[in-house]
């Protein structure tokens, strides 16, 4: 994710089909999010700067749906606010739609 690493560059950011990613293998995926200090770092400071918006869209039978909602939580516990829009179905063209429309809606702020 290129916000992340830029944290300054981007006051708009979108994220679709998004998940925690840490390395190595297994189930929990957010157990080990929560002992990886680098991407919470990394989130940080992303929010540090207060994005003027963070949007997130996942469908209910994304393969990454798990994992979306582990970072919907962690985000929820750090109090960073976000957008979120949860589609039926997958990773479809008719969820890209739902997701490009909902995300240009003119906006007066931002957080859930």
């Amino acid at each position: 994710m290129t916000s992340k690493l830029y944290p300054s560059t981007f006051g708009y950011i979108g994220l679709f089909s998004a998940a925690i990613h840490v390395n190595g293998e297994g189930n929990d995926t957010y157990a080990k999010f929560l002992k990886d200090t680098k991407p919470q770092s990394q989130l940080a400071n992303l929010f540090a700067p207060k994005p003027n918006l963070y949007y997130i869209a996942i469908g209910k039978t994304d393969f990454l749906y798990e994992q979306n909602a582990g970072l919907c939580r962690y985000l929820d516990d750090k109090g960073y606010k976000y957008e979120y829009l949860e589609t039926e179905g997958g990773r479809i063209w008719r969820n890209i739609s739902l997701t490009i429309k909902s995300i240009s809606k003119p906006r007066t702020t931002a957080g859930r």
